[in-house]
């Protein structure tokens, strides 16, 4: 008697502590719902009339609370809240700072509601929101209007269709609007609009709908979801294509994942078709006898509504991606085969389009300083102007070997340029990526390292220093006016010019350690540097080294040391065009 008490003891205890591990998942989320409530506190108090007076660290604090929510509860009934939130936080922090950061900030998290949550009842507040920031604190009309227009397709029944209706139709009469007070207490303050239903549209049935050809674009409806109805693959030679035909455009995002260096997993290319489905007897996987492709399978996603398309690539396989309205080319092969124009076979079944994105990519690289202007003198005599010419001829070579982009210099030999006309290149040639090459000065001669600066306000007083010297090349003054101009003119491209730099700056910290094991990361910076404003486009300045240092001097004078800058920088470069690739167009 005494052995079975304990064995059922023992037995009550195991089953209590499955019980406790295994609890349904609705259990588990109500500690988001706890910790979220928590957090509502400082919300509150940050959003109250007292906003002026809190201290950073508070709406620091708080941000950091909500992001940790998120983080923890992705898919718990608050983590889209704590998400929309946080995105909230940063928009009014922004009216407290006038930071650009601060701004940047909640359009990079707006952006990521709709994108992880786009059947939440709060993914068209999210696009309220960002429509409104781009018209009233950007002036960037275009934008405005595709998120308003986005609203109007994809959430014609949320409560925010109306005033995006609204506001497109005196966007494009010319007449501005701004954001009704109401829409700022939807979901921040009104605990029943957290729990209503989804705006969204429910997507048709299509169960025992056969395989048809699909319509003619345009012709679908266009608050109904993208309907995949075909994937073909086309083998030619060096190239596999497979075409991938919807009923309409849709959009869609992509994920490479490398060879795996330990496991030796194939690569791998997530292409990701956002608000579509498939019909129902199209093949889930499929495998393919070709140098290049081996197979590939079609998944549900986790999160959000769409189409996963999992691609499985041979080793040293690169991809591109082309769109033509409805279709979607998805090529396979060696860079030099997929920069050449598609072969008939595939131009009849695919779009006709000339080249791929890297070769019709066009990037501008300005060797800094130059004839009359020396830049910076080293200990040992070398002039900067002699450095960055060097090093922007092995760059664009580097560039053109590497990606197939398109490239030209400010100036090929010792010639004397004002940093307008090096601007003047950049808009003429209607530059995708501008990358100002220079070396950097101290009068400390002790100081060494690497860094890449993207424009926005000076964020100390040594880049505000740096940034001095390096303006001096203009006839201009950076008046306060001029501050704000220049700042309002990168306002588009911060956020992508800060994202170049820091793939530039990680890649050439990691590939120079091995030249020079000295050399010190010293991250990225921003700064208001005159030749980076005219350029329109996601622009960096990287200084190399500084050339003040006896020992970078030498290094910075050094074939093998100018070949490694160029091919850390060609590498920063090339991870950041993968990277803009796996989000979609921002909003």
């Amino acid at each position: 008697m005494v052995v079975c008490a304990l064995t059922m003891k023992k037995f009550l205890f195991i089953f209590a502590t499955f019980a406790i591990l295994f609890q349904p998942s609705a259990a588990r989320a109500d500690k988001s719902v706890a910790v979220y409530e928590e957090a509502r506190v400082c919300y509150k108090s940050l959003m109250g009339p007292d906003k002026q007076v809190a201290k950073i660290e508070e709406w620091k604090q708080c941000l950091d609370e909500f992001d940790r929510i998120h983080a923890r509860f992705p898919k718990g009934e608050k983590g889209p809240h704590a998400l929309f939130s946080e995105a909230r936080l940063s928009q009014e922090l922004y009216s407290v700072t006038q930071k650009q950061e601060d701004l940047d900030r909640a359009i990079k998290l707006y952006n990521q509601f709709v994108h992880e949550y786009p059947d939440s009842n709060l993914a068209d507040d999210a696009l309220y929101k960002l429509g409104c920031i781009r018209r009233d604190q950007l002036g960037e009309m275009d934008k405005a209007s595709r998120a308003f227009k986005y609203i109007i397709e994809h959430y014609p029944n949320g409560d925010a269709a109306p005033r995006a209706r609204e506001d497109l139709a005196a966007l494009e009469s010319g007449a501005e609007g701004e954001e009704p007070a109401a829409s700022e207490s939807k979901a921040e303050t009104s605990p029943t609009a957290e729990t209503k239903k989804s705006a969204r549209p429910a997507a048709p049935t299509v169960e025992n709908e056969k395989a048809a050809p699909p319509p003619e674009q345009g012709t679908a409806d266009a608050f109904s979801k993208s309907m995949l109805s075909s994937i073909d693959v086309i083998t030619s030679g060096d190239v596999t294509s497979v075409q991938l035909t919807l009923d309409k455009q849709v959009e869609y995002s992509v994920e490479y994942t490398e060879l795996g260096g330990r496991t030796n997993s194939p690569p791998q290319l997530d292409l990701i078709l956002l608000h579509a489905t498939t019909v129902p007897d199209l093949a889930r996987e499929r495998s393919i006898e070709s140098p290049q492709l081996t197979n590939f399978s079609i998944k549900k996603r986790m999160l959000g509504s769409g189409v996963r398309i999992l691609f499985t690539l041979t080793p040293d396989t690169d991809y591109q991606v082309l769109r033509d309205g409805s279709k979607i080319l998805v090529r396979f092969g060696e860079k030099a085969a997929l920069s050449r124009e598609p072969a008939p076979a595939e131009k009849k079944k695919g779009p006709r389009t000339k080249s791929g994105p890297l070769s019709s990519l066009k990037i501008v690289i300005d060797p800094g300083h130059g004839g009359d202007d020396t830049g910076a003198i080293g200990p040992g005599g070398t002039p900067e102007k002699d450095v960055t010419l060097a090093i922007s001829k092995r760059l664009a070579d580097e560039i053109r070997d590497e990606l197939g982009a398109r490239v030209w210099l400010t100036r090929g030999d010792d010639r004397t340029l004002t940093l307008d006309q090096r601007d003047a290149t950049a808009v003429a040639k209607k530059a995708d990526l501008f990358i100002s090459i220079h070396a950097n000065a101290a009068n400390d001669k002790s100081m060494s390292g690497i860094e890449t600066y993207y424009l926005n306000n000076a964020t100390d007083e040594a880049a505000a220093r740096l940034a001095k010297r390096e303006n001096k090349s203009t006839k201009k003054k950076l008046s306060t006016v001029e501050h704000i101009l220049s700042t309002m003119l990168q306002n588009f491209d911060t956020e992508e010019s800060r994202e170049l730099a820091e793939k530039v700056q990680r890649a050439m910290s990691r590939g120079m350690a091995e030249t020079n094991g000295k050399a010190r990361d010293r991250g990225v910076r921003s700064a208001l540097f005159y030749v980076l404003v005219g350029a329109k486009c996601p622009a960096i300045l990287v200084e190399t080294s500084f050339i003040s240092n006896p020992r970078e001097e030498k290094l910075l004078g050094k074939g093998k040391y100018q070949e490694g800058l160029a091919s850390s920088i060609t590498e920063g470069v090339q991870r950041y065009l993968k990277g803009r690739e796996k989000q979609l167009v921002s909003l």
